[in-house]
């Protein structure tokens, strides 16, 4: 059984840029440039046969590829106990309709996708336990920002837990070709 997930592999200028933001938070778990990424629909334990329904529903997305940048850091949780620390992208449209193109085509051969609202963010640390404040680093981050990147691929991804987390595999690739609208 793999444990599978649909999500956009970053350049690697942008997650050299995020790789510089580490350090300075007690308890920081940092993600590897491998592990930076950004979660378009989890999809959980699938063996090969749902692996493959997975692959022929991603086939052929009517979405265009687009543009985004990052916008800022923040974490989930309190600040003065957090679970994670993310980047945030914008703009977040073509993000939300991507994800609720790929979260209609997984309902297809019956994923549901959770109900929590899609919150498109890149996460660049995690905590167990012994988190320390995280406020001097969103006040340190706060603006953060880059260039433009394109968006031309959606990815589906294997993860692999692991000593120093998990490890994240690209099992397939789609292209974004489609003339869906996918504008701010």
């Amino acid at each position: 059984m793999l444990r599978l997930f649909v999500g956009l592999e970053l350049p690697m200028s942008i997650r050299q840029k995020l790789l510089q933001l580490q350090g300075g938070v007690t308890g920081a778990r940092w993600q590897s440039a491998r592990q930076l990424h950004l979660t378009v629909c989890f999809i959980g334990k699938a063996d090969n046969q749902r692996t493959a329904a997975v692959c022929d529903q991603l086939q052929d997305l009517d979405h265009p590829a687009f543009e985004i940048e990052l916008a800022g850091v923040g974490c989930f949780g309190r600040a003065q106990q957090p679970r994670a620390l993310w980047a945030g992208v914008k703009p977040r449209l073509p993000l939300q309709q991507l994800h609720d193109l790929v979260a209609g085509r997984l309902q297809a051969i019956h994923l549901d996708q959770a109900q929590a609202p899609f919150r498109p963010h890149i996460t660049l640390a995690r905590f167990r336990t012994n988190a320390g404040p995280c406020q001097p680093f969103l006040d340190r981050n706060a603006d953060l920002r880059s260039p433009g990147f394109t968006i031309d691929e959606l990815c589906l991804f294997s993860s692999t837990p692991g000593h120093g987390g998990s490890q994240y595999d690209v099992l397939a690739r789609f292209p974004l070709a489609g003339k869906g609208a996918a504008t701010d």
